[in-house]
């Protein structure tokens, strides 16, 4: 996600940003979000649908993205991902 503007009390040149991540699977013209929290009783994955935004960048809407602070919390998401599998 891009950047936010530097905070007053904050050195020229520097600036906030925040990194989420998301993961999903193209199996059989079906897109699946592998992040998403399924439920015993409700296992069957919904296909989502990737489109273009206004800006012509792809966007896969209803995408589980979940915010992390570093390499640790990406390799979690990695393995919840490929549990989904």
């Amino acid at each position: 996600e891009s950047g936010q503007p530097n905070q007053p009390d904050e050195k020229p040149g520097r600036f906030h940003f925040s990194i989420s991540v998301g993961m999903l699977e193209i199996y059989n013209d079906n897109v699946h979000d592998l992040l998403v929290k399924q439920d015993k009783k409700n296992a069957k994955k919904k296909s989502l649908d990737i489109k273009r935004d206004k800006e012509g960048g792809i966007v896969v809407a209803g995408l589980t993205k979940e915010p992390v602070n570093g390499l640790k919390d990406v390799v979690k998401l990695l393995k919840r991902g490929n549990e989904s599998r």
